[in-house]
C-alpha cells in the first residue's frame, strides 16, 4: 500500500500499524526502514516519525545495531492498558444519553450476531471495534472517546491473539448480549457492569494466553 493521504506521519503510522495487527511484521521481526520506506512510497524522514511513536508506545523496541524490533506480547502489557480502556469505556458509556442507548440497541444486536457467526479472526477484531464504537457514539464527550480509541490501537495485537482462541468468542458476544438487554430496559449502570466484565474477562483470557499455567 502507497501512502497518499495527509497527515503524512499519522497515514505512516497506521500503515506500520497494519503490519503489526497482521503480522505482516511479526513479534521480533526487525523493522528494515529503506525497504518499509519504499513499500509505502515515502521518504524515511516521517517513516522514522512514526517508528519514534511507536516505540513510545511500546510496540516497538530500539536495538542497537538493528533499529527497531517489534516488541514481544506481555502480560504486564495486559495488566497495564485493559484496564485503562475499560475505566475509559464505562465512563463514557456511563455519560450517555440512555434514549440515545436504547435508540441503537437493535444495531448494537445485530453487530454482535455478525461477530458470533464470524470465523476470521481479523474480521472479528474489526467487527468488535465496531461493536465498542457504535457503543460509545452517544458519549457527548468526545475526547473521552478518542482517548478510548488511542489505547485500543495500541492493543491490537492482543486483540487478535484474543480472536484466535475459540474459546473466547461465545463470552465475549454473551457479555454484549447482556449489555444489549439493559441498554433497552433503558438500565445504564447494569450495562456499565457488564461493560467491566466483558473487559475484565478479556484480561484474565489474554493474560492465560500469554502465560499459561504449567
Amino acid at each position: 500500500m502507497v501512502i497518499t493521504r495527509r497527515p503524512l506521519r499519522e497515514a505512516v503510522r497506521e500503515a506500520v500499524l497494519e503490519r503489526l495487527d497482521t503480522g505482516a511484521l511479526p513479534v521480533g521481526a526487525n523493522v528494515n526502514e529503506p525497504e518499509l520506506a519504499d513499500e509505502l512510497g515515502v521518504s524515511r524522514t516521517p517513516l522514522r516519525e512514526a517508528l519514534l511513536g511507536l516505540e513510545h508506545e511500546g510496540l516497538l523496541v530500539a536495538s542497537p545495531g538493528r533499529g527497531w524490533v517489534v516488541a514481544p506480547l506481555t502480560p504486564d502489557t495486559v495488566f497495564e492498558v485493559y484496564p485503562i480502556i475499560w475505566a475509559l469505556e464505562c465512563e463514557a458509556l456511563r455519560g450517555s444519553e440512555p434514549a440515545a442507548l436504547q435508540a441503537m440497541a437493535d444495531e448494537l444486536e445485530l453487530l454482535n450476531a455478525r461477530l458470533r457467526r464470524e470465523e476470521d479472526p481479523h474480521a472479528r477484531m474489526r467487527l468488535d471495534d465496531q461493536w465498542h464504537a457504535l457503543l460509545l457514539s452517544a458519549c457527548p464527550n468526545r475526547r473521552l472517546v478518542a482517548l478510548v480509541a488511542a489505547q485500543k490501537r495500541i492493543v491490537h495485537r492482543y486483540e487478535f491473539a484474543y480472536m484466535s482462541a475459540p474459546e473466547s468468542l461465545p463470552a465475549s458476544t454473551d457479555q454484549h448480549g447482556a449489555i444489549v438487554a439493559a441498554l433497552r430496559e433503558g438500565d445504564v449502570d447494569r450495562a456499565t457492569e457488564h461493560l467491566g466484565a466483558n473487559w475484565r474477562h478479556s484480561v484474565a483470557a489474554i493474560a492465560h494466553l500469554l502465560d499459561p499455567p504449567q
